[in-house]
């Protein structure tokens, strides 16, 4: 189990056109994300104002979010992320912060005077667990992926999930595996997890949503809080989104890069110490920034840090979805197959370009859809390939994509 958690995985990306630039998986994680948050805000005062979405409103907003966690996955796995590992990991993480801890920390907050609400009780879960992530190691993550098999071969038999649990721990102890870990917060707490708590976790969007359902009935969490939180996520991702460019090629088979705006790590400090002292960044967003010491390190922050917040908007996003009737399974599902349009148009796009690059394939493909779609019948890709390299052969230069302009209210 561990060898299979070690084994590097292609991704959808590299599966499809073969190795493609951090750019361009970001590309498709950005424009994932744009789909999602326009779709968001043009549901949202309804979610505020009914606490839900009816009919064909609530499956497009979870097909958005289905589209949008399989664009992030691509885009993490490309900075070193394991988008299944590092979901779980965020997901115990946060029953681990606030559901431990929820009784102490309200029972504080009331001891303080102040109204024991959501907002209330989460931040005193946050200022007794610290600014950090708890993760697994890969031999616990082995342990949990073992655990997992039994309880869903127990499900499948016909047991309770009571019992299903409860035939796991049992095997679990009998086999001598070590379940439980050890740890302490940042802010000093000791705490012992255990890991067959966490059992049903998967990190499918399906799995997410339920896990969220659990998460915030127990926190009492309505629509807004729930919105509240989706969209200080987004922000967080907007934030990060505004410290680079991404330039494309200056020809159709360049790669895109992903370009600083900063020409020194001087002039990165000077605008982050503006940002904190408008009190648009955390103290401790700012003193993590501040102690990267090159462009470099800047950038390789900033790519892996966008990666867990796009699992961040993901996981908070479930925390709406749990509350509209969308069918989340057939979301993932449409996405899976809309994404495999691109992987069926391949083959004419390596035909009728006379030079094949691995940056061009993607945004040929994406340009044919859009060619095919408008008017052509059942996606000619025949005839939709060679228009989308002829109109992208006539650009010399690829503008950036543009920013994420994401009205949160």
């Amino acid at each position: 189990m561990t060898a299979e958690l070690d084994k590097p995985q292609l991704t959808w990306h590299e599966e499809v056109y073969g190795k493609v630039p951090t750019a361009e998986h970001f590309r498709t994680a950005e424009a994932a994300f744009q789909n999602f948050a326009a779709t968001h805000a043009n549901m949202r005062d309804t979610m505020l104002e009914t606490g839900t979405l009816e009919g064909d409103n609530a499956q497009e907003y979870a097909n958005r979010a289905a589209r949008l966690a399989l664009g992030m996955r691509e885009f993490c796995r490309n900075t070193g992320v394991d988008p299944d590992i590092a979901t779980i990991d965020v997901l115990i993480g946060r029953d681990e912060k606030y559901l431990r801890a929820w009784q102490r920390a309200s029972a504080l907050v009331e001891a303080e005077g102040i109204e024991p609400d959501v907002v209330s009780i989460k931040t005193k879960c946050r200022e007794l667990w610290g600014k950090w992530q708890l993760t697994l190691d890969a031999e616990e993550h082995a342990v949990l992926a073992e655990a997992r098999g039994l309880y869903e071969m127990a499900l499948s038999e016909g047991h309770t999930d009571d019992e299903a649990q409860e035939l796991v721990r049992d095997i679990m102890r009998l086999g001598g595996r070590k379940t439980e870990k050890q740890y302490i917060t940042q802010a000093g707490a000791a705490r012992t997890l255990d890991i067959l708590d966490y059992v049903s976790l998967k990190p499918s969007l399906e799995s997410i949503v339920a896990s969220s359902r659990k998460f915030e009935g127990t926190c009492d969490q309505s629509m807004s809080d729930s919105i509240r939180q989706l969209e200080s996520e987004m922000a967080e991702v907007v934030e990060l989104r505004s410290f680079f460019d991404v330039h494309g090629g200056e020809k159709i088979d360049s790669p895109a890069q992903m370009v600083l705006k900063f020409n020194t790590i001087e002039d990165f400090r000077t605008h982050i110490t503006q940002e904190a002292n408008g009190g648009r960044i955390s103290e401790g967003e700012y003193n993590r920034f501040m102690q990267l010491d090159s462009l470099d390190a800047l950038m390789a922050y900033i790519q892996e840090h966008l990666a867990f917040e796009c699992i961040d908007v993901v996981v908070a996003a479930a925390g709406v979805m749990h509350r509209i009737p969308a069918n989340v399974a057939a979301a993932e599902a449409d996405a899976r197959v809309d994404r495999q349009r691109y992987a069926a148009a391949l083959e004419y796009a390596r035909d009728a370009l006379d030079t094949y690059g691995i940056a061009a394939t993607p945004r040929i493909i994406r340009k044919a859809i859009d060619t095919a779609e408008q008017g052509m019948p059942a996606l000619d890709w025949e005839h939709a390939i060679p228009q989308a390299v002829a109109l992208l052969s006539n650009e010399i230069t690829y503008a950036a994509d543009p920013a994420l302009m994401v009205s949160l209210h």
